[in-house]
């Protein structure tokens, strides 16, 4: 098969084609023929060595076919998104033909998005749903604050978030941002400035804060919470903040159900060096 590898650590022209044997069949693990696959900070991080680990083959995400599956989860043919569970970290990822991708970490794609669409959604979505229902458990009728709310992991956020029922209020740096926010469902949109929390009366009233910008202490709401410095929400005395398990236990079909995909950062084989730089 042919196959994007990182020769030695370094700039865009360390990633180069090479031929590899297909990934076998194992028990536990899904052989995937990849139709599409993201491209994530995380692999530009690994490109460069500033990861503890990377694999000769990156890429953390991709959707296609299954090929194989020896435990019988996968019919083959079926169409299915992969993420994570050591892929381009500790195993050859997705910037092949094919790969090998753990079972926990594959999902069924129910969708007629395109294979481009469907792969800008599987990293982007499964964190952005991870902290809005699992760890800021935000539910419908609250209100949440999202910074960065142009950015594709805010967009995800968003396109959820509203789907739930949730009231969004999100920040841009332009003016000319606001009219793609109110069309993903936005309620309200605020120009980022550094007294933000000044212009947003709402902000006693805050369910919680999904912070994508930084420098969150200049505008944390006074409940602030003991998550991480990105994430906010009123305390509940009956509730604890759990972090999202280790083990890929996140819905991902869920995902893959109605949400519109803007400018997915998407490349077929040839072009993933040059979206690199």
């Amino acid at each position: 098969m042919r196959a994007i590898v990182i020769e030695q650590f370094g700039g865009p022209d360390s990633l180069a084609y090479t031929e590899l044997p297909e990934p076998e069949p194992e028990a536990g693990y899904v052989v995937i023929q990849i139709k599409a696959f993201g491209l994530n900070h995380a692999e530009m991080h690994m490109r460069r060595g500033e990861w503890a680990e990377a694999a000769k083959v990156s890429g953390i995400e991709c959707v296609g076919l299954v090929k194989a599956c020896p435990g019988g989860e996968f019919p083959i043919g079926a169409k299915v998104a992969a993420l994570m569970g050591g892929l381009g970290r500790t195993i050859n990822g997705s910037y092949a033909e094919y790969t090998r991708a753990r079972v926990s970490n594959v999902a069924r794609i129910e969708s007629n998005l395109s294979w481009a669409e469907l792969a800008a959604i599987p990293e982007t979505y499964a964190t952005a749903w991870t902290c809005l229902f699992r760890n800021l458990e935000i539910a419908r009728g609250q209100t949440l604050l999202i910074r960065g709310g142009t950015s594709s992991f805010g967009q995800a956020a968003i396109n959820m978030a509203v789907n739930a029922g949730v009231r969004v209020i999100a920040t841009a740096r332009s003016k000319d941002n606001v009219a793609a926010l109110k069309e993903l469902g936005v309620e309200r949109v605020e120009i980022e400035r550094r007294d933000l929390s000044k212009h947003i009366p709402e902000t006693k009233q805050l369910d919680a804060v999904l912070d994508l910008v930084g420098k969150f202490a200049q505008h944390a709401p006074p409940w602030r919470s003991g998550l991480p410095c990105w994430l906010a929400r009123r305390p509940r005395p009956d509730r604890r903040f759990q972090p999202a398990p280790a083990n890929g236990e996140w819905r991902l079909s869920d995902l893959l159900r109605q949400f519109r995909v803007r400018n997915p950062r998407l490349s077929a084989l040839r072009r993933s060096a040059a979206e690199h730089r």
